[in-house]
């Protein structure tokens, strides 16, 4: 995984609470909650 975001040089937010949420066709979306707090964060220094 850390070849694939070696060269990256974008911010990348995470959200501190996320919720499913269905469209009218059934599709799930992953969608942050009204009160989450956006946050900055690295993926390769994060990266398990």
């Amino acid at each position: 995984m850390k070849n694939l975001f070696e060269r990256t040089s974008s911010n990348w937010v995470r959200y501190s609470e996320y919720e499913w949420r269905a469209a009218e066709d059934g599709t799930l979306y992953l969608t942050p909650t009204k009160t989450a707090q956006p946050s900055i964060y690295d993926p390769l220094a994060e990266y398990q």
